[in-house]
């Protein structure tokens, strides 16, 4: 598969910053998120690969283990494509302690790097 380069920036502060308990910060996260997300899957559309995608923009606070659970699925879909490391931190975390929250930030930033980097963006 040959990935062309679309020339998107993206804000990857915005996904590496924000702060346990910190629910406008957190909105933004998830809003670049989806953006990279969707940029990941047009990016291969245009090349006639099809990978999962689903509404991350869409997360309830109350209940967040929905979307980290539809979230890993995309990411362990792009992975499988990509031939990128399977994204096994992203599924067993608990968003209520604050050592979990900061580690998923984290490894969810390097994966998203290493994503870019393959497809070139």
């Amino acid at each position: 598969m040959k990935i062309l380069s679309v020339g998107k920036s993206m804000n990857l502060e915005s996904l590496s910053s924000v702060e346990f308990g910190d629910k406008d910060g957190l909105r933004v996260m998830m809003f670049e998120n989806q953006m990279q997300h969707q940029l990941f899957f047009d990016t291969l559309a245009d090349q006639n690969v099809i990978s999962a995608f689903y509404p991350l923009g869409d997360a309830e606070f109350t209940d967040l283990d929905d979307w980290l659970l539809m979230h890993w699925n995309q990411h362990f879909s792009l992975a499988d494509l990509l031939s990128l490391p399977s994204p096994f931190e992203l599924i067993d975390t608990d968003w209520n302690q604050e050592d979990d929250f900061n580690d998923w930030i984290q490894q969810h930033l390097l994966i998203h790097q290493s994503i870019i980097a393959r497809l070139g963006l």
